[in-house]
């Protein structure tokens, strides 16, 4: 197993540590069922792109891809349903989270009719990769505008929060910044940018 394949499997079990913990805390909470699905996400995407990176042969590989995919999709929507649901602002944006979950809907069905990617491709040391066609430029651009806004909002929302939910969001601020950062690096193999 590569360093690759095995940080995947790592981060897709914290991840599912995490996220189960959180979610059993309070299974009927708002944001802690919207955390839930923000992990579940990432669970699918580092499963996944594990799988995707331990086999060699192509048409196993794609099937992966598409596996874990709709978790990639998935991780801006559900970030900004959990971080609205946290800061108690999800029914002032409703219709926004409506748009950006119909948003991600259609990356889906893009991807299933494959408009989303041509297939994979081998890049060393990673293993197989999405090969990416020019709507995936467009889903790159929805993924970091979702993010973006949502940490707009967060900081402009910051300073009429108690010092608790402030302690709170400094936590995952610094956290979730520090995984979308690291995250970011997991496209570029891709668009065939070297990392190493």
């Amino acid at each position: 197993m590569s360093h690759y394949a095995f940080s995947c499997l790592i981060s897709c079990i914290g991840n599912f540590l995490i996220g189960l913990f959180v979610f059993l805390r309070n299974p009927k909470g708002i944001a802690n069922r919207t955390w839930g699905l923000f992990t579940l996400s990432i669970v699918v995407w580092t499963f996944g792109q594990f799988m995707e990176s331990t086999i060699m042969v192509e048409s196993n590989a794609l099937q992966w891809n598409y596996f874990l995919l709709p978790g990639v999709i998935f991780i801006p929507i559900s970030f900004m349903n959990f971080m609205f649901a946290l800061q108690d602002c999800l029914y002032e944006n409703r219709h926004l989270i409506r748009i950006v979950y119909f948003t991600g809907g259609i990356f889906i069905i893009l991807l299933f009719t494959n408009n989303l990617i041509k297939g994979v491709v081998y890049r060393a040391p990673f293993g197989f990769y999405s090969n990416p066609k020019i709507l995936y430029y467009l889903f790159l651009l929805f993924f970091l505008l979702v993010v973006v806004y949502t940490y707009t909002i967060t900081f402009i929302k910051y300073k009429s929060f108690n010092e608790h939910k402030k302690l709170q969001l400094n936590y995952l601020i610094a956290a979730t910044i520090i995984g979308f950062i690291c995250g970011t690096f997991n496209f570029l193999p891709a668009f065939n940018v070297p990392t190493t």
